[in-house]
């Protein structure tokens, strides 16, 4: 990040960057442990959203995923896809909700109520994640819409394009360098990555002024 710099534009990621993920996977372990302990017959699940990440990170687009776990799994693909969304969109969200970080939602809310363009892109799907964290950017994208993973560029660019932004004129915050800091430099883009640990992002805070 270019200290002092005013954007136009901040593009944040979603995962890991507006609530702290840590804190949420271990809320998901211990339900998965308790589903399988409580519905011993329902264990597939478990392997079969594991497969999709697999598949997720590998590129495969969803219709397909969701077809080649239906073979797999000897399942219809609608019972595919309502188990998707149980354990990756309904389970999570209370845990999402509970540790979003507030800090950087405000800072955020501050910077779009004073003109900057706000926009949210994540790997994962983000309207219903958004809506618990109570969070409104002018569009949010995911890697199902853009047709692609970060670190490649090819997100960020539709981004811009769409919203009529120079690269120069934007800063994208996220919480992985290899993830997020590669998207951005291979934009061209200003970047800033935040310290994973609760503890560690609210020592930054006050010692740092973020986005001011």
């Amino acid at each position: 990040m270019n200290q002092g710099k005013k954007y136009n534009a901040l593009i944040v990621d979603l995962d890991g960057t507006l609530y702290f993920q840590n804190p949420v996977r271990l809320r998901m372990a211990i339900s998965i442990l308790i589903f399988c302990i409580t519905h011993p017959l329902k264990w597939q699940e478990v392997f079969l959203v594991r497969d999709y990440r697999i598949l997720y990170s590998n590129g495969v687009k969803h219709l397909e995923r969701c077809s080649l776990l239906a073979q797999k799994y000897h399942l219809h693909t609608n019972h595919v896809e309502d188990i998707i969304n149980k354990w990756m969109i309904e389970r999570p969200i209370p845990f999402v909700r509970k540790f979003r970080d507030k800090r950087l939602i405000s800072l955020l809310e501050n910077c779009q109520a004073q003109g900057v363009k706000l926009f949210v892109y994540s790997d994962y799907p983000v309207a219903d994640k958004m809506e618990a964290l109570g969070f409104m950017p002018d569009a949010a994208y995911s890697a199902d819409e853009v047709g692609c993973l970060k670190p490649s560029p090819d997100g960020l660019l539709r981004i811009l394009k769409e919203n009529e932004v120079k690269a120069s004129d934007c800063l994208f915050i996220g919480d992985k360098f290899d993830k997020d800091g590669k998207c951005a430099e291979n934009t061209g883009m200003d970047y800033y990555i935040l310290p994973q640990s609760r503890i560690r992002r609210g020592k930054f805070y006050k010692v740092n002024r973020l986005l001011s």
